[in-house]
């Protein structure tokens, strides 16, 4: 499971956890950290795409990263 993976995870469960909580502060912190994994996961998919493209261009130019 890579990091994406595991961050959307992590969403699911705060989400999952509302059901189970009585007070609506409590959900609305679930909902607030569900919506933190879910910004850190888009994160790490656009990092491994920067990277993938860095690694692609990279090689087509012949460049060789340090």
């Amino acid at each position: 499971m890579n990091d994406s993976d595991e961050y959307r995870r992590r969403a699911g469960e705060c989400l999952l956890f509302t059901q189970y909580v009585t007070s609506e502060r409590s959900k609305q912190l679930l909902v607030q950290m569900a919506l933190g994994w879910r910004d850190l996961a888009e994160r790490a998919e656009q990092q491994k795409r920067e990277s993938g493209e860095k690694s692609r261009d990279d090689s087509t130019t012949g460049t060789q990263r340090t």
